[in-house]
């Protein structure tokens, strides 16, 4: 380090000089500079992380309101009957929808939130999703805060409550009869492939068919309706 300053000031300096000039030992001399360059780094480190912090609560808080939310969501294609979540727990972010919108997920993902994709199901709102996904992965919930795009139904209000979240945001106390409990999903919500919202009506049939013959039915008399009777391709 001595040297490399010396060579910055265009002078010629030893470490035993130094020393002498100081009336200290070059042992005491190194152990001082390396004591002191510790402390650059530690300083430095620190700095880094404190701007990090700053930049990450700053990305963040453009999120942190029913309007806000709303209109972010809007401008990258979220549904209009679609509802998102976002929910801070432990300084890590998360977000989630009722069903993947490709252009949120993207945005959330630059903005280093974890965003967690869902497969489409009737009736289970964004905010019973978010219990879900962070139940099934043993995350503790108590002290999280949730914000959300729409008015929070009484139902997932009570069962946010229950989890020990805060909402951050309006409700507007509507009781909905259909409401799915994340108690009662008992598939993974989280899609391994692309979800395909219609299916043609030949391939339900041949697949209806192929079903009912692996059970036996064929020769019951059984439907062969084409009807979908996957409720996550209703």
């Amino acid at each position: 380090m001595l040297g490399a300053i010396a060579e910055y000031l265009g002078v010629t300096v030893s470490l035993e000089a130094v020393a002498t000039a100081l009336g200290i030992s070059t042992v005491a001399l190194s152990a001082g500079l390396i004591a002191l360059g510790t402390l650059g780094v530690a300083l430095g480190v620190a700095w880094v992380v404190k701007r990090l912090q700053s930049s990450n609560t700053t990305l963040h808080t453009d999120l942190k309101s029913e309007v806000s939310l709303k209109a972010f969501y809007g401008s990258l294609g979220g549904s209009s009957q679609g509802t998102l979540a976002f929910v801070e727990l432990n300084g890590i972010y998360y977000m989630i929808e009722q069903e993947t919108t490709f252009k949120v997920n993207e945005e959330a993902t630059h903005r280093a939130i974890v965003y967690l994709p869902q497969k489409r199901m009737s009736h289970f709102h964004a905010e019973s999703r978010i219990v879900k996904a962070l139940g099934d992965q043993g995350i503790p919930m108590a002290g999280a805060k949730i914000w959300v795009s729409k008015p929070i139904c009484m139902r997932c209000a009570d069962l946010l409550r229950s989890k020990g979240f805060s909402i951050q945001t309006s409700e507007d106390g509507s009781w909905y009869e259909a409401w799915v409990s994340p108690d009662e999903v008992l598939i993974e919500m989280q899609p391994q492939r692309p979800v395909t919202r219609f299916i043609a009506r030949s391939d339900e049939e041949t697949r209806l068919k192929r079903d009912q013959e692996g059970l036996g039915l064929e020769n019951l008399g059984a439907s062969r309706s084409t009807r979908n009777p996957n409720p996550l391709y209703a």
